[in-house]
């Protein structure tokens, strides 16, 4: 879980994962902004669950718990930005984005990692 959880925030943190795999993205290698918010949301939630009360810090869960309240956020005037913009400037230009890459790694570093650990090619294996 815990491996699952660094890998998608690894995904988010990194400018030249996004920039790899969303701006110049192929048919085959892509990620599509709302596939990784979704994935990040989904194992954040899972996460913070009872289950793996043991599994995380509390520290660790306040972080987690942080950055869904983050996501949870995001409305629909947001997503119309984004649905109204290049993946280019999503990733390189807008703020909230850059906040979210931002929190990412603060998770990251409360999970002992860093996002300097991973290139973009990296991340996914």
């Amino acid at each position: 879980m815990k491996d699952r959880l660094i890998k998608v925030l690894a995904r988010l943190a990194s400018k030249q994962y996004q920039d790899l795999y969303m701006v110049h993205g192929t048919a085959e290698e892509y990620v599509l902004p709302e596939d990784l918010i979704e994935d990040v949301a989904s194992l954040c939630q899972l996460a913070t669950k009872n289950h793996y009360k043991t599994t995380f810090t509390n520290d660790e869960h306040a972080a987690l718990e942080s950055m869904l309240i983050e996501i949870r956020g995001l409305d629909s005037d947001f997503w119309n930005v984004v649905g109204n913009n290049t993946l280019e400037h999503l990733v390189h230009k807008n703020p909230i984005w850059s906040d979210l890459r931002l929190s990412a790694e603060h998770v990251l570093n409360a999970l002992g990692v860093s996002a300097n650990n991973f290139s973009p090619k990296t991340i996914d294996s």
